[in-house]
């Protein structure tokens, strides 16, 4: 007898503590799932996030396209024969005067990025300019082999209209001297 009051005793106890258990066990169970709830939900969100963030990219992605194409686009509009008229602004070499003028046609392509412009002088190739565009401006150096003898010539330029561009062109000499021309170009 004192067996069954023993073993009601560890059937009570266990039981007792068989349901504590359970209890434990179904708290954490719904801990878990609120857990899962909760990162199901940031899930989407991450989801929706990184589609917004594709979306952009797209449209992104293609307003540079159409940047990049007008671009080329305009760059080309100033392919063709130029009338380039200079005056000489400034210029401490000798030979030169403020108030020189000169007259050269030109004749620009464009390749990419890339700009050169030929110089026509009684109907041959006299000089040649290379460069690229910076934004909307056009950066020139003369080509070495047809410079200016012992000079460096750099030119600037600025398409005004469809049919005009202004700028720059200074000669620079190894002896340190400078001329300076403002430049007009016209169609």
């Amino acid at each position: 007898m004192k067996w069954i009051f023993i073993l009601m005793g560890f059937v009570f106890i266990t039981g007792c503590d068989y349901q504590r258990r359970q209890e434990a066990l179904d708290k954490k169970m719904h801990e878990l799932n609120q857990r899962e709830e909760i990162l199901t939900l940031k899930e989407n969100q991450l989801e929706i996030k990184e589609q917004q963030i594709n979306e952009k990219e797209k449209i992104l992605d293609s307003t540079a396209h159409v940047v990049s194409d007008s671009l080329l686009q305009s760059h080309k509009k100033i392919e063709g024969a130029w009338r380039v008229d200079m005056n000489c602004k400034q210029t401490n070499c000798p030979g030169s005067a403020v108030g020189d003028l000169k007259t050269e046609h030109w004749n620009i392509t464009v390749e990419g990025n890339n700009v050169i412009a030929n110089v026509i002088s009684n109907r041959a190739l006299s000089k040649s300019y290379s460069g690229s565009f910076e934004g909307n401006l056009i950066t020139l150096t003369a080509d070495q082999d047809s410079a200016i003898e012992n000079a460096t010539i750099e030119v600037q330029l600025q398409q005004s209209t469809e049919k005009e561009m202004e700028g720059s062109r200074v000669v620079t000499q190894t002896s340190g001297c400078q001329i300076l021309y403002s430049l007009r170009l016209k169609r």
